[in-house]
């Protein structure tokens, strides 16, 4: 059984989202200067992960949520990891898992569009559910909506971390969603 909360389904596709044209264009020219500069003289640019390959939101700049995160991870990436990054595709193999997948996502979310759960929700097999969360903020939601979530996350990994072949096995057919 999975459960994930607010993810990316399609890293490119998430990278250009977070740009305008000229700066999409301008984001992968400099990964690729960056790669072959790597590859000839083995130096990899130093960028900051929350301006660089994030695009900073006025949210994510607000919020103090993530601020004990942000100075534990530092504010030093290589810039090759956006390649890696840009080959981040879960779109295209999740209907081969076979398990119960439960995925999370909110409601107009500048950092991580809801579009990307209701494309991996759609994509997976049963059983699988989706939970929408409404009136709040991506990182205001890890603390609002923490209780029904765990809750949620509990629950659906007691039904779909069992045996199936036991008395009592989750209906495997599962698909549904809900909105807290």
């Amino acid at each position: 059984a999975i459960c994930s909360m607010s993810f990316v389904a399609d890293g490119a596709t998430w990278f250009r989202e977070m740009r305008r044209e000229h700066e999409w264009v301008a984001f992968k020219q400099r990964v690729e200067a960056n790669r072959v500069r790597r590859a000839l003289e083995n130096q990899d640019e130093l960028v900051d992960p929350r301006e660089d390959l994030m695009v900073a939101t006025p949210e994510r700049r607000a919020s103090q949520v993530r601020r004990s995160d942000d100075v534990r991870v530092g504010g030093d990436f290589w810039l090759s990891s956006a390649e890696s990054l840009l080959r981040f595709r879960p779109i295209e193999v999740v209907d081969r898992l076979d398990c119960a997948v439960l995925l999370t996502g909110v409601e107009d979310d500048v950092v991580t569009p809801i579009d990307h759960a209701i494309a991996i929700y759609e994509r997976a097999n049963a059983p699988k559910q989706l939970i929408r969360q409404v009136g709040v903020k991506h990182y205001e939601s890890y603390s609002v909506n923490f209780e029904p979530l765990v809750g949620a996350f509990i629950d659906w990994f007691d039904r779909y971390c069992v045996d199936p072949r036991e008395t009592g096995a989750a209906d495997r057919t599962e698909a549904t969603v809900r909105t807290i």
